[in-house]
């Protein structure tokens, strides 16, 4: 255990579970992180704190290093939609990843839940492509949708089994960076550092010469990873191959702590709290709108991943969030095309979340069916009622309120010159 902020927390849940159970009821409240990727073990864990440990005295907040470093890459270093796509780009969003190990496999789920964009939005053949290359490529594919049946609904997932280092393989790789139709990065994701290094060396010309982003996992900020910064540095930070992964980072306070993206979670639910109450929604026994302290850890995800995609809907409409001290106008509101083309791409990235998450379209049903994990909505946006719809107007149009007091707002890219 370490102290911090008059909280106690757990790292590890074996041992916790063992601690928690012998605590006085005495005792301070109890923080125990747990590391693990399972969404529906999360929730078993949740309920067993609940149930059996002291639900009002335990809070347990779970992470995954490797879904951690998988938002950071395709968000912040890559990111996978380098510039931004808007509704009028022709080119196709592109991930290539190179060893789908569990980093890669961490890396295609994350990007299933944020690949969705305006161009894709406004024309299905837009949307995300997916392609892996592996020497065991069909072995992890069934692994990869054992767990997730119904990932090509996410996107297009193209499996090529082929060792990485071979001339077959290069000659594909190549031929994706050199696609003038495509929006492409490439993601090296083998766990041997040397291997991994030198393949996005051999691959990066390439890549940059077709403006392609490279990022390579590489396990600490030392080392490898220490020439590729310097790389970047005597380049003016403008080098194209970018390492990730590092374990320095990963395995930091950010992790497990509560942070500014967990923050925003906490006020979009907040907001669907409020909205849904006024709708004649009963808090006291709908489990959706439980405050977040008691909340479910699949809705709380789900909240986290809403919040996750402001950065693609931003840059969709040529928007960033900048320090408050930036001077610049603040974007109080959208004008109504920005509204109707955000939600859209919100009403396409929630159809991904529930796919993911083993839910099923359900478009004869009146109603969402959690037990059976069904839903009528999950549907084109063309299909959609517009009482639906409006569900995803008002959570675009929350987003330049939810940088309030977090050190940031929204401006306008041609305003930051």
């Amino acid at each position: 255990c370490t102290h911090r902020r008059g909280q106690r927390e757990l790292r590890g849940c074996g041992a916790g579970v063992g601690i928690l159970e012998k605590r006085p009821a005495s005792a301070p409240p109890f923080t125990c992180n747990v590391h693990l990727g399972d969404l529906d073990l999360r929730a078993e864990l949740q309920r067993y704190a609940a149930d059996l440990i002291g639900g009002e005295r335990t809070e347990l907040r779970f992470f995954d290093l490797f879904d951690v470093e998988a938002r950071r890459v395709l968000l912040e270093d890559l990111p996978i939609d380098h510039d931004g796509v808007g509704s009028a780009n022709p080119r196709r969003v592109h991930l290539v990843i190179l060893g789908l190990g569990r980093m890669g496999r961490a890396l295609a789920v994350r990007a299933a839940k944020l690949g969705h964009f305006a161009n894709g939005a406004m024309d299905p053949r837009l949307r995300l492509r997916i392609s892996v290359v592996d020497r065991a490529a069909l072995r992890c594919e069934e692994a990869l949708l054992f767990r997730y049946p119904q990932f090509r609904q996410a996107c297009d997932l193209e499996i090529h089994q082929q060792d990485v280092e071979s001339v077959a393989a290069r000659s594909l790789v190549e031929g994706w960076c050199a696609d003038p139709g495509s929006l492409t990065s490439v993601a090296v994701c083998f766990d041997e550092e040397p291997r991994a290094l030198e393949l996005a060396l051999k691959l990066f010309p390439a890549a940059e010469s077709h403006g392609v982003r490279v990022a390579v996992r590489l396990a600490r900020r030392t080392g490898l990873a220490s020439l590729l910064e310097r790389i970047r540095t005597d380049r003016a930070g403008k080098s194209s191959l970018r390492p990730f992964g590092m374990l320095e980072e990963g395995c930091c306070e950010q992790a497990f702590m509560e942070t500014a993206h967990e923050r925003m979670a906490v006020r979009i639910h907040a907001d669907f709290v409020d909205r849904r109450t006024r709708d004649g929604r009963n808090p006291k026994t709908d489990g959706a709108l439980a405050p977040w302290a008691k909340l479910g850890e699949r809705y709380r995800e789900s909240n986290r991943q809403q919040a996750d995609h402001i950065p693609i809907k931003l840059r969709a409409i040529g928007c960033r969030a900048v320090a408050e001290t930036v001077v610049a106008p603040a974007v109080a509101a959208f004008d109504l095309e920005e509204v109707e083309l955000l939600a859209r791409m919100e009403h396409d990235r929630w159809n991904a979340e529930k796919w993911l998450s083993g839910w099923t379209a359900a478009p004869g049903d009146k109603e969402k069916d959690e037990e059976r994990r069904t839903s009528p909505y999950m549907v084109s946006w063309e299909e959609l009622g517009d009482g639906i719809r409006q569900y995803d107007r008002d959570a675009v149009k929350l987003i330049p309120e939810l940088f309030r007091g977090t050190g940031l707002k929204v401006c306008r890219v041609r305003d930051l010159a």
